[in-house]
């Protein structure tokens, strides 16, 4: 592992320093590979190799990634809108009971914090996704180069 310190100026007036920690292709392959065993224990409870274990934690990442940039890119103000609409409507019906009038009122305030959560926080989220998205493109990285050491491997016997 080695740290660098990266300074950057911007227009002559902002410094920033950044540090960043490097690894070596081992030192990843040793920490996705444990974090494969987390992701999927099953994996584990039957012989494989390295190379199955890693495609599998690929895959989990690629999946998370996949719904983390969905509720990012979702547009919650339009759903609000909507739901909102669809809500005056339905209790205005004359036909409705108190108790079905009191159940639907608790699941829109349900549908509503959720929607406020979801639409406050898209830059969490995003931190979220950037976070695993870097582990995607880490361990999608060492598959590759460990399917072309695979394919190597026999032209060189």
């Amino acid at each position: 592992m080695e740290a660098k310190e990266i300074t950057e100026t911007i227009g002559g007036i902002l410094q920033t320093s950044v540090y960043t920690l490097t690894f070596s292709d081992e030192e990843l392959k040793e920490f996705y590979l444990r974090q494969a065993a987390f992701v999927e224990p099953l994996s584990c409870a039957h012989p494989h190799n390295e190379l199955e274990a890693l495609k599998t934690l690929r895959n989990k990442l690629k999946k998370l990634c996949e719904y983390l940039l969905k509720v990012i890119e979702h547009n919650w103000d339009d759903m609000a809108k909507t739901l909102q609409t669809v809500s005056g409507a339905y209790p205005a019906q004359n036909n409705i009971s108190r108790k079905e009038h009191l159940r639907m009122n608790e699941s829109l305030s349900e549908i509503w914090e959720l929607l406020i959560l979801l639409s406050g926080n898209r830059s969490e989220i995003g931190k979220l996704y950037n976070h695993f998205n870097r582990h995607y493109m880490n361990v999608k990285r060492l598959v590759e180069r460990e399917q072309q050491d695979a394919a190597q491997e026999p032209a060189t016997r």
